[in-house]
């Protein structure tokens, strides 16, 4: 808030009125209008004055707590995104925990924390990232926590078995894709920005895309249908990712897998000894890629974000499996 709004504000807080406020500075009525309208400011001798007759300190009236909440605010939300990038779920819920205690109600840290948790992939970290988002409900935000709070909701309440709340939300109080931001985005902005926001575009639908087709195989009574749906997964990201393929051999490999045991339920078995092949070749990529899952925020809604770890766990799964 700035000087005019907090003088306003304040002054209202006191029980005083403009008159009284300007009896007691010793200016008229006017000045103080014209104050609280921001069409003047009070001279700064007067300041002090100010902030004892209305009981905050010089900072407070002129908004610089304001100020610095916010920066704090945007700090700990960096560091948090800095964290995810890294695989650092934990450390990122802790830092937005610790935000959250020094600036408790605050929905930007609330939906964060939210959208964190639900990186943790329990039903325990479902249910408080349902009861924060819930809690962040009505309180004035921007538009993007507005919405990023109900995809969140809808994600924690899939997660708690209650897929026909959840799809409810979506389809109630969710943008449909046509007007969304990503959308719109690179068809306004200058070109040096817009093609940026078309890769961001073009590799979050490939990675949506492939899930689609996984579930639709998974859901397939058909083996050679479903390998065909995993075979078409397996192409979207070799002819779209391109020099990123590395973060996304792990999926790769998780559709060789499944068609490895598809081509064994067949019975064809040259298929199947090649399908194995390309899992452990996509694994061995995947840790040679370094093993970070390289986009965060798709992990609340698929797969547990991987590590180097968990990519050299993939690969000797792999050679268990075979």
């Amino acid at each position: 808030m700035n000087l005019s709004e907090n003088l306003r504000r304040l002054r209202q807080q006191c029980g005083m009125t403009q008159a009284s406020l300007a009896e007691q500075l010793g200016v008229t009525d006017r000045a103080v209008s014209r104050w609280e309208r921001g069409a003047a400011f009070p001279d700064i001798t007067l300041l002090p004055k100010i902030a004892m007759l209305l009981h905050v300190s010089v900072d407070a009236l002129l908004g610089v707590d304001d100020l610095q909440r916010q920066t704090a605010i945007e700090q700990a939300l960096a560091d948090c995104n800095t964290a995810m990038q890294q695989g650092d779920s934990a450390h990122a819920t802790d830092l937005l925990r610790h935000a959250l205690a020094a600036y408790p109600n605050e929905p930007e840290l609330m939906v964060a924390l939210a959208r964190t948790l639900m990186a943790h992939h329990t039903e325990d970290a479902a249910r408080e990232a349902l009861s924060l988002c819930r809690a962040a409900d009505g309180k004035p935000a921007r538009l993007s926590t507005v919405y990023g709070r109900k995809q969140v909701m809808a994600l924690a309440l899939h997660r708690l078995g209650k897929s026909e709340q959840a799809a409810q939300l979506v389809s109630d109080e969710l943008p449909s894709f046509w007007i969304c931001r990503e959308f719109l985005y690179p068809r306004v902005a200058p070109p040096e920005k817009a093609e940026g926001q078309r890769q961001f575009n073009l590799l979050w639908l490939c990675d949506h895309l492939y899930f689609t087709l996984r579930e639709m195989a998974k859901n397939c009574p058909d083996p050679a249908q479903a390998i065909t749906l995993l075979e078409k997964g397996v192409r979207i990201y070799r002819e779209v990712t391109g020099e990123r393929a590395g973060s996304y051999e792990d999926r790769i490999c998780q559709a060789y897998l499944r068609m490895a045991e598809l081509y064994h339920d067949l019975g064809s078995s040259a298929e199947e000894e090649a399908a194995w092949q390309n899992a452990q070749a996509a694994a061995e990529a995947y840790g040679a890629h370094d093993g970070r899952y390289r986009a965060p925020w798709l992990a609340l809604a698929h797969d547990k974000p991987t590590s180097e770890a968990d990519a050299q766990a993939l690969l000797a799964h792999v050679k268990s499996r075979r």
